[in-house]
């Protein structure tokens, strides 16, 4: 018994000898290998990182956009002067043109036919501009004031224009609505009359 144990000793002896001989001698490829085998996961794990990232940065940007778009349609729902005051303006411009045209004329048919790109069909239709008369005389005219009426459900105006026409001075009263930047409807009729003498 003795000389089995000693037998195998012996050869637990030898074999941790090779062992040993074998982990000196491929020690640094093992090692080698150990650490080329880390770096490639670590290169892995790197470029799933680098990927994780770009796609949440094209998620946040994406969500910086909307953001932005909820915001923008928040300030204009809740800052409807913004918005307002651009089409105000247009819409006091529109005014001022149709006025000018309506009040400074050689003849009717000069008037209607300079205001006809201002107006929709159916005020053309209801104000009789495409008749054709042939009225001739001057007229001149200044405004005085354009007023928005305080209306929920249209773009209302009053204008207030000095006219001039056939030796009278008149002052001019212009209701008029306003639809797609154009004239709606209107009326045009005179608050008082100066004769000259």
């Amino acid at each position: 018994m003795k000389k089995t144990n000693k037998g195998r000793n012996l050869i637990v002896i030898i074999f941790l000898i090779v062992l040993m001989t074998f982990l000196f001698a491929n020690g640094g490829a093992i090692q080698e290998m150990i650490t080329q085998t880390k770096a490639k996961e670590r290169e892995e794990v790197i470029r799933d990182e680098k990927q994780k990232n770009k796609q949440l940065t094209v998620q946040v940007e994406n969500l910086n956009e909307q953001v932005s778009d909820l915001e923008n349609q928040v300030t204009e729902l809740t800052d409807p002067n913004e918005n307002n005051a651009d089409q105000e303006e247009k819409n006091q411009e529109l005014l001022k043109d149709f006025t000018e045209k309506w009040t400074n004329f050689s003849s009717i048919e000069d008037r209607n036919a300079s205001v006809k790109e201002l107006l929709s069909n159916e005020a053309i239709e209801e104000n009789g501009i495409n008749a054709d008369l042939n009225v001739e005389f001057k007229s001149e005219g200044t405004i005085k004031k354009i007023a928005k009426v305080n209306s929920q459900d249209q773009q209302s105006y009053i204008v207030i224009a000095d006219e001039e026409a056939r030796g009278q001075k008149s002052t001019m009263l212009i209701e008029a609505e306003i639809e797609q930047e154009q004239i709606e409807n209107f009326k045009a009729r005179y608050v008082d009359t100066e004769y000259e003498e």
